[in-house]
């Protein structure tokens, strides 16, 4: 990514939501839930970001870029609305560090990640 993105952040921990806007679309990040704790994966073993290296800024920002060339490709987020049926789902490479992360587009056009975790 070339360019990093300057976060606003709200709350604490577990309940830490980040804020930015890149290409003129307001993202929202739910790093407390995503970066701050461990995740169990299907089949029973745990993840946990916090013991990576990254930072949740370097994830975040390259999330940003990932949607970013995606919407720029003519892909498309779902809608948190009236006839929503999950998020999409994509991954990403973070030094070496593979990663998923599940995105929503919000009524008002912001772009909400709501978990992001390593695979």
């Amino acid at each position: 990514m070339s360019e990093m993105p300057s976060f606003v952040s709200k709350g604490s921990r577990g309940d830490l939501v980040h804020y930015t806007e890149s290409s003129g679309i307001r993202f929202q990040f739910k790093t407390g839930h995503s970066f701050y704790r461990a995740h169990l994966m299907p089949e029973g073993g745990k993840t946990d970001l916090r013991t990576t290296g990254l930072t949740p800024d370097q994830v975040e920002g390259e999330i940003v870029a990932d949607i970013l060339i995606f919407l720029d490709s003519g892909g498309e987020l779902p809608v948190l609305g009236k006839g929503f049926r999950m998020p999409l789902q994509r991954e990403i490479i973070v030094e070496r560090h593979r990663l998923a992360y599940r995105v929503v587009e919000l009524m008002d056009g912001t772009i909400s990640v709501g978990t992001y975790f390593a695979l």
